[in-house]
């Protein structure tokens, strides 16, 4: 197994004030970085956002708490080649003096790795499921990405070290892949499962529970809440950087239930 680190999604938003209290107001927790300083880092359950305004040029999949250099290496064995080798990020060019690099996979991601200089190689554990604690109601998230060719990118995640644990490619065009804290699900275009490139996925929720206390909260939903023929249901919306969030839970999806063995 390939230690990549702790997973979590880098959005580059327009306002970090706006950003900050549409995620606050879903019901995410600031857990680290400085607002006035352009970026906060949020967290619910297994999903870790990152919000940058004026730090990056685009949204990232990223990766910390790994040897930066061990693992480019590593990866390299595997065919992957990085489009940016690990390297030092110098303070005087810009950089704060930690070891990075970035891969790109097939449908122009960009997974970024980045190690501070005191950060501990990260521990892989499963503890951070969700529950049925009230602050873990949205559910598991998952980053949904539209593919062009879903074969290839499900090799290049697998090679990457992400775990094929879901999924029909070959019938139905998608596939579930999992590494430590981060899940990716890819949909092939073709077969129209998405409308845009990137989706962030919350599943397992109660969706009219949360689609209702959300409303009174302010939130407009693109897609109101649809409840399946036999239970569950979805519900769609957009953050103010048109970041679409999905909301659904299968009929026969427990909630807040997840069979660890299986995720």
């Amino acid at each position: 197994m390939i230690e990549l680190g702790n997973f979590s999604l880098c959005l580059n938003v327009k306002s970090i004030s706006k950003s900050a209290q549409f995620y606050k107001t879903l019901g995410l927790k600031v857990i680290g970085g400085k607002q006035e300083q352009g970026w906060l880092i949020l967290h619910h359950a297994n999903c870790i956002i990152g919000l940058f305004e004026g730090h990056i040029q685009r949204n990232l999949l990223h990766f910390r708490g790994c040897d930066i250099f061990e693992t480019e290496k590593k990866l390299m064995e595997r065919g992957l080649t990085p489009s940016t080798r690990a390297h030092i990020e110098e303070c005087e060019h810009g950089g704060d003096g930690t070891p990075s690099m970035e891969f790109i996979d097939p449908d122009s991601n960009v997974i970024y790795f980045n190690t501070a200089p005191d950060e501990p190689s990260v521990e892989l554990n499963i503890n951070n499921l969700p529950s049925g604690k009230p602050d873990e109601r949205l559910g598991r998230f998952e980053l949904c990405l539209a593919c062009i060719n879903l074969d290839e990118s499900i090799y290049f995640y697998e090679r990457l070290g992400f775990d094929l644990i879901d999924g029909n490619p070959k019938d139905e065009g998608w596939a579930i892949l999992k590494h430590s804290n981060g899940i990716v699900a890819l949909y092939a275009k073709s077969d129209g499962h998405m409308n845009k490139d990137m989706i962030l996925n919350f599943r397992g929720g109660d969706v009219k529970v949360i689609t209702s206390d959300l409303k009174k909260k302010g939130i407009t939903f693109t897609k109101v809440y649809k409840a399946g023929k036999n239970g569950g249901g979805s519900a769609t919306l957009e953050d103010p950087d048109c970041n679409e969030i999905f909301f659904d839970t299968a009929p026969v999806e427990p909630v807040y239930e997840f069979n660890i063995e299986r995720i």
